[in-house]
């Protein structure tokens, strides 16, 4: 209670102060984080732009073992041998996840077609001010199933970088199109860069959590888990397509180039950390990708986040305990090795010494069979109950996000409580269908699921 008092203390001298109801409804017209989540100015992990470039030739870690053959025949060994969490019924319903998604032809970089063509009804592409803008298109992602949504106008020498080859930027062209070499040609005016989480469910996930002792399975965790991997990457493919015929009925533009999800989710909607993911205060690391979108329609430009999690990180240190492989940074504190690139026969296996935190030692991890055959650090994270309605992580959230001081405090008592810990495929399969909620897509209809 002591702790928790001072928490709370601490928490509420940083809470908002509203005066008046006129006050209190102005200032939620449109999207606002929890109040402990802050709008900063930069990151909260140290960036260098001048040593960022995601134009130099990939040269990351190549597997050497035969992941692929032993993964087969370990699937085949706990199929015919019954082991829990990785039976018929378990890899059946994992595959099944994957779900309907829109073909590469129906859903191209470019974007669907629209439903209808604007000239049909006389009408002009859609305008509105850039916050107004801002506003319809979180309320559309909303919809479609996404929580948050934030967006940042493109720079030549920051975040525009993050593209790598095979863009030509700055063209007259009214409209984006592929050119003979191959190269996406992006007009001027598109220059807005939405960007928002995919949610992932955390409760099939602890299904999955630390590998099994002895079997076929030895040193691996059980397959079940999984199943709300391939659910995020149908979902990923599902809010692209829709938000992209949303905005093509507008008759804007809605350009996907690709890029990692851990690039833009620490510029927008969450924060590095440890495990070298993009992790939020409210979700922890229950997100499939941080999918990017660019459009021509003028968006008002959001702020990166800072909720605690890359100063919970220094204090922490669940992701790398759990880490089979030893390939996260297990030290205590602020990365003791900021920008540190693992080399392999003297090549980098990670590139960008710009982003000045934690690396993973692609090298151990990829051996091991990520990241087909482990997620554990992603559901290790003590953020990932954070949405959980239990009175006491709703607080836990709130005082990290204010006050690191009882960081320690916090990350002992998530081992105690044992939150990291092995679920029963069993006790998932045998859950109670009457009070579980159903409603699993896109994410939602986990937090109440303990």
């Amino acid at each position: 209670l002591g702790f928790a008092g001072a928490g709370l203390g601490a928490a509420a001298a940083a809470a908002p102060v509203l005066h008046d109801l006129d006050e209190l409804s102005s200032s939620y017209t449109n999207f606002k984080y929890p109040w402990w989540i802050k709008e900063v100015d930069e990151p909260t992990v140290p960036l260098d732009w001048t040593k960022i470039d995601y134009k130099a030739p990939f040269t990351g870690y190549k597997t050497s073992n035969p992941t692929g053959a032993n993964r087969k025949a370990r699937m085949s060994a706990g199929m015919q041998q019954g082991v829990e969490g990785s039976r018929l019924k378990d890899y059946a319903l994992t595959r099944a996840s994957t779900g309907v998604q829109p073909s590469s032809s129906a859903n191209p970089w470019d974007g669907p077609r629209p439903y209808f063509k604007i000239a049909d009804y006389g009408v002009p592409a859609y305008t509105g001010t850039p916050e107004e803008n801002l506003h319809m298109v979180r309320a559309a992602i909303h919809y479609f199933g996404s929580p948050r949504l934030g967006c940042l106008e493109l720079d030549p020498s920051t975040n525009r970088k993050l593209y790598g080859t095979g863009v030509v930027w700055d063209s007259d062209e009214a409209v984006a199109y592929e050119d003979s070499a191959g190269n996406k040609v992006i007009p001027k005016t598109c220059r807005y860069n939405m960007c928002w989480p995919v949610l992932q469910q955390p409760q099939i996930a602890r299904c999955t959590k630390e590998p099994l002792v002895g079997g076929p399975f030895d040193g691996y965790p059980p397959f079940l888990g999984k199943a709300t991997v391939y659910v995020g990457y149908s979902d990923i493919s599902c809010l692209k397509y829709k938000m992209g015929k949303f905005l093509k009925n507008l008759g804007r533009q809605a350009l996907t180039l690709g890029t990692m999800p851990v690039a833009w989710g620490p510029l927008l909607v969450a924060e590095y950390c440890r495990a070298v993911m993009a992790c939020s205060p409210e979700y922890g690391l229950a997100i499939r990708m941080t999918p990017v979108m660019i459009t021509d329609l003028q968006i008002a430009e959001t702020k990166p986040i800072d909720g605690g999690v890359h100063k919970f990180c220094d204090a922490c240190g669940r992701c790398a305990e759990q880490c089979p492989t030893g390939s996260i940074e297990k030290e205590m504190g602020p990365c003791p090795n900021p920008g540190e690139v693992y080399k392999v026969d003297g090549q980098p296996i990670n590139r960008n010494p710009g982003v000045l935190s934690w690396r993973i030692n692609w090298e151990t991890c990829i051996d091991y069979g990520a990241p087909i055959d482990c997620h554990i650090c992603q559901w290790s994270c003590p953020f990932n109950h954070a949405p959980d309605p239990a009175m006491i992580h709703g607080l836990v959230s709130a005082t990290i996000g204010t006050t690191s001081i009882f960081n320690s405090f916090f990350a002992t008592m998530d081992k105690q409580f044992d939150y990291a810990t092995q679920r029963s495929a069993d006790d998932w399969w045998n859950r109670n269908l009457n009070t579980w909620e159903h409603d699993t897509t896109y994410g939602r209809g986990s937090g109440k699921n303990v």
